[in-house]
């Protein structure tokens, strides 16, 4: 009798839902949006599962020095972090200077900051999908034997 369709099915259902669960957890929490756009596909031979928000590239490949300038407004607007005010830069790495310790209720009441030009330190690479798949690689080769194990007592 050949199990490998009832095999396939199993891993591919099973396998992809780890791997999505995993990715979720890895993925970078500021906003959710990378972790919210996790989705998983069948494929000929298994699945694949990967994130759909427009900047994973610039998240797990990082980003380098740049200016960020205003595209469709004269001014740029954006609201200063504890972390900018205290001197200790943001992450943005903006600094300010300023008080050393400031909560971020007391942040989140201040006003907004305008800015022509905004001077990016760039971003250090976050590659959750590389740890991802280190950290589901076991669970899914002991997926497998379990499948196999029910399918062939």
């Amino acid at each position: 009798m050949n199990h490998a369709p009832d095999f396939m099915a199993a891993y591919r259902l099973q396998g992809s839902q780890i791997v999505m669960d995993e990715m979720k957890i890895q993925a970078p929490k500021k906003t959710h949006e990378l972790a919210d756009s996790v989705i998983r596909a069948r494929t000929e031979y298994g699945f694949k599962v990967y994130p759909t928000a427009p900047h994973t590239v610039f998240v797990v490949k990082g980003t380098k020095p740049h200016e960020i300038r205003p595209r469709f407004a004269k001014v740029l607007r954006f609201f200063p972090s504890a972390l900018m005010l205290a001197g200790g830069g943001s992450r943005t790495g903006s600094r300010l200077g300023g008080p050393t310790t400031l909560s971020g209720m007391q942040a989140g009441a201040l006003k907004p900051i305008f800015a022509m030009v905004v001077h990016h330190p760039g971003t250090k690479p976050n590659p959750f999908i590389r740890r991802t798949a280190e950290i589901v690689r076991p669970k899914l080769k002991l997926l497998a034997r379990e499948i196999w194990k029910r399918l062939y007592p």
